[in-house]
């Protein structure tokens, strides 16, 4: 659940930096292709015109590197997995919510976890991922550790009460570096 989380966090990071950046290109290309902007008074002296062509040249490097890139295909992508993560996270909460519900981790319960944890290795195998700064991800590591995990203790207090099969561990967080890098 809490590997689920932190890829929601990490995706969502990188697909707002993206969205940043792509916006940013989008920007400097619109007000360079814009030529009543060179017309103002502030931009007629040697400062605003030695500007006024930096501008252009960072518009002609914006255009250029705009369909290189592929930033729209990269920020879809990356929209997809960010909402699968979020599905399978919500998925998980609502396992979570149902076991405490019928005071129970029963067969029904134990079938809808196997089918998330599916998912989730569908999503790992089709994902790559998240490109995000190691700082960025330790703080996120650091956000989704200060959450509440009260599906770990309801799984295994209800499911030893209820059946004899081992607790599947998958969708708990290990703390080891291994681990926590494939998360992000």
């Amino acid at each position: 659940m809490r590997t689920a989380r932190l890829n929601v966090k990490c995706y969502a990071s990188e697909v707002r930096f993206l969205s940043n950046v792509e916006r940013t290109l989008d920007i400097v290309t619109a007000i360079a292709s814009t030529s009543s902007i060179g017309g103002f008074w502030f931009l007629q002296n040697t400062y605003g015109t030695t500007a006024w062509k930096l501008i252009g040249a960072l518009a002609i490097i914006a255009t250029t590197l705009k369909p290189v890139l592929r930033l729209t295909d990269k920020v879809r992508h990356k929209q997809e997995l960010l909402t699968s993560y979020q599905t399978l996270d919500h998925d998980l909460h609502c396992i979570g919510i149902e076991t405490r519900h019928r005071q129970a981790y029963d067969d029904d319960m134990h079938k809808e976890l196997m089918k998330a944890l599916k998912r989730k290795a569908e999503l790992v195998k089709k994902g790559d991922s998240p490109s995000v700064s190691r700082k960025t991800q330790e703080k996120y590591q650091e956000e989704v550790k200060q959450e509440p995990l009260s599906i770990t203790f309801i799984f295994q207090n209800n499911y030893a009460k209820s059946s004899t099969k081992t607790i599947p561990t998958a969708h708990t967080t290990t703390t080891s570096p291994e681990a926590s890098s494939r998360a992000c």
